[in-house]
């Protein structure tokens, strides 16, 4: 995947780069990401006990993933309030978003996605 992504870079030069997105560099790279993420999860599902597979049940991993909805969702939020509020870098605000960002996280997972999703659960069951 690294060798045909080099291809296009070496034969389409600047118009195969992130700062000049165009419909070829989307294609490929869209595309390129996705056989990719398939092909390891292919690996995964067929090689269960390879080293891979044991590291992605770590805890803080699985926790990680959890939470990972409320991480991507509040994050530009928090950075902007942190790096707004006070005057701070972004690598500095790092140091105190990031582990609020994790509690934000797991608190809207607990008491309002859990809850959700129990709720939509037990809908379609009584559906059913």
């Amino acid at each position: 995947f690294s060798l045909l992504w080099f291809c296009f870079r070496i034969g389409l030069g600047h118009g195969f780069t992130r700062d000049n997105p165009t419909i070829a560099y989307n294609s490929a790279c869209y595309s390129l990401v996705s056989l990719v993420a398939f092909s390891l999860v292919a690996y995964l599902l067929t090689h269960p006990l390879s080293l891979p597979a044991r590291v992605l049940t770590w805890k803080p991993l699985v926790f990680t993933g959890v939470i990972s909805y409320g991480l991507y969702l509040y994050q530009v939020l928090l950075r902007e309030t942190v790096t707004r509020s006070w005057p701070l870098s972004d690598r500095n605000a790092f140091w105190i978003d990031t582990p609020v960002l994790f509690v934000l996280a797991w608190a809207s997972f607990t008491f309002y996605e859990k809850p959700l999703i129990r709720w939509g659960k037990k809908q379609a069951e009584d559906l059913c």
